[in-house]
């Protein structure tokens, strides 16, 4: 969908446009999202398609009228699962810069990441020894951090 575009930075749905995948669907006569369909659920995962476009929805039901050989199953097996590099001069849109810089009086301050899933123990990610050492991480909307002062290891602010 065009969320690949809008949310990932890519022009086109990396998985749709898949050079193996394409050879899969073009070797059955279906198309990519076919073999997508099959191939999951066939590993036993629930696949829960969705399109407003009516020729879609057919395609999707019809993601059984063919069968994918052991072999096309073990070449998508093999796939990373990972979305293929961006292109050059592109970024993922969600990806941020941040720049933290220590404004605490007595010193050093450590920096965590606290992960969305409460009761999750948050991450150390660095650490400023002096007043005015910067951190510069990359990271992404939405993530947060919590600052503890390192002499007593209690928070002092998210």
């Amino acid at each position: 969908g065009t969320q690949w575009r809008h949310h990932k930075g890519y022009e086109t749905n990396p998985v749709m446009n898949h050079p193996t995948l394409k050879a899969i669907a073009e070797q059955h006569g279906v198309g990519v999202p076919q073999v997508v369909i099959q191939w999951a659920t066939r590993r036993e995962v629930m696949v829960l398609p969705a399109s407003r476009n009516v020729s879609h929805q057919i395609s999707n039901l019809n993601s059984y009228s063919f069968e994918l050989s052991q072999a096309d199953m073990r070449k998508i097996d093999g796939l990373d699962g990972k979305p293929p590099p961006l292109p050059k001069g592109r970024r993922n849109p969600d990806e941020v810069q941040l720049k933290f810089v220590n404004r605490a009086a007595d010193g050093h301050v450590n920096v965590y990441w606290v992960p969305e899933n409460d009761g999750q123990e948050e991450v150390h990610v660095g650490e400023m020894k002096h007043l005015g050492d910067e951190l510069r991480l990359n990271s992404y909307h939405g993530h947060r951090f919590l600052f503890k002062d390192a002499g007593n290891g209690g928070a002092s602010g998210k």
